[in-house]
């Protein structure tokens, strides 16, 4: 564990400035992240860099090419339909006790909304803005 504090004070204190320590991490980061090659379907290992760049073209190319249908090949048919009853569950309207149960189930210090508010705020004054909130989802959702 001390290794560790003092490797991480030592890139805090030295990670951002132009030195020694901040170039050698720069040249392991690139060796790391580095490929070598790449092994086609085949078997076969390949290192030329423009070959590799075919490869990689060639994959995604076949991965995302359309059918007769328009439909890209990977996610055709999987979707499954909505039953009926389902669709009923989807399509009825939210109640404000849906909404109360949502807000209660966020963490209460997590990001802030668009307005800035996280979800302690409206944990805490539930009782003030919680109608007016179940109302502005409910707009929402009917609306669009």
């Amino acid at each position: 564990m001390f290794w560790k504090q003092r490797a991480k004070e030592f890139w805090l204190k030295e990670g951002d400035i132009n030195s020694r320590f901040f170039h050698n991490a720069i040249k392991q980061r690139r060796r790391r992240n580095t490929m070598a090659g790449l092994r086609q379907n085949d078997g076969v290992w390949i290192t030329d860099r423009g070959d590799m760049s075919t490869i990689v073209h060639n994959y995604f190319d076949e991965l995302f090419k359309n059918d007769d249908h328009g439909q890209p090949k990977h996610i055709r048919g999987e979707f499954c339909q909505v039953t009926a009853e389902q669709n009923l569950a989807l399509l009825k309207p939210i109640c404000p006790e849906e909404v109360k149960a949502v807000i209660f189930y966020m963490h209460p210090n997590k990001a802030p909304g668009f307005d800035g508010m996280n979800p302690a705020f409206f944990q805490a004054y539930w009782d003030v803005i919680g109608p007016d909130i179940s109302a502005l989802c409910r707009t929402m959702f009917e609306s669009g």
